[in-house]
């Protein structure tokens, strides 16, 4: 398990308290073109969080495509032999509070100041 919280990006407001949010089961990031195509999407979309499941890669990996999508922080479920693996990557001003987890989810809440509390629960069927 690895939790990790920068502050060093700027944010840019969009509605008020709106989240850009996205879920993509990735099949795998050891695919090429996997990391630049979600680098692509959390542009254009500008995310605010993203999650990942069937990552298919080790814990360390993930700080890597962590910081190439341009995230803040992140939390990842490691994958056991050659299945699995979960991953949530999100900006500032958000921050996450897990609540519990296993292989097949996460339960999270999301909190950005001033705003209501949202509880998040990402699950990865097997």
């Amino acid at each position: 398990m690895k939790v990790s919280f920068f502050n060093s990006r700027s944010w840019q407001p969009g509605l008020p308290g709106a989240m850009s949010i996205m879920s993509w089961n990735c099949q795998g990031l050891g695919n090429p073109s996997a990391v630049p195509t979600l680098r692509d999407l959390a542009r254009k979309y500008r995310l605010d969080i993203l999650f990942l499941c069937e990552t298919l890669v080790h814990a360390n990996r993930i700080e890597e495509v962590r910081v190439r999508l341009g995230f803040d922080a992140s939390f990842v479920v490691d994958k056991i032999g050659r299945s699995g693996g979960l991953a949530i990557f999100w900006k500032y001003p958000f921050g996450c509070n897990l609540i519990n987890y296993s292989q097949n989810f996460v339960n999270m809440e999301v909190i950005r100041p001033h705003y209501p509390i949202h509880r998040l629960l990402w699950v990865s069927r097997e």
